[in-house]
């Protein structure tokens, strides 16, 4: 994938987990908050509003997932984050803590739906 490839799935990823956010909590960041501060150098607001629409639609409005879609992809989690070591070196951050963290709360999630 180019560059500019990778910053397009990297943004199309981000306004996916603003939706998220938007659907799953009571008190949630406005979209131009997300836009100040993640967005900004991309796009004007307008267009960031028109993707988030735009994605909803490709989605046809639906946010859940079935069962077995939400364990394909917890699967897949497993599988990137089992490719980052267990401890980021000191002197530099990393994604192997966060999406362990993730990959551990679905986990859970998913074994309280199969209850």
């Amino acid at each position: 994938m180019t560059t500019r490839a990778l910053l397009e799935v990297g943004n199309v990823l981000a306004i996916l987990t603003f939706v998220a956010h938007a659907w799953v909590q009571d008190e949630t960041c406005p979209l131009r908050t997300w836009h100040q501060h993640l967005f900004r150098p991309y796009c004007q607001l307008h267009v960031l509003n028109s993707a988030v629409v735009r994605l909803l639609e490709i989605r046809n409005y639906i946010l859940r997932l079935e069962r077995e879609e939400v364990r394909w992809r917890l699967a897949q989690l497993e599988e990137a984050s089992s490719a980052f070591p267990s401890r980021p070196p000191a002197d530099r951050g990393g994604l192997a803590q966060p999406l362990r963290t993730l990959r551990d709360q679905l986990v859970r999630c998913v074994d309280r739906g199969a209850q």
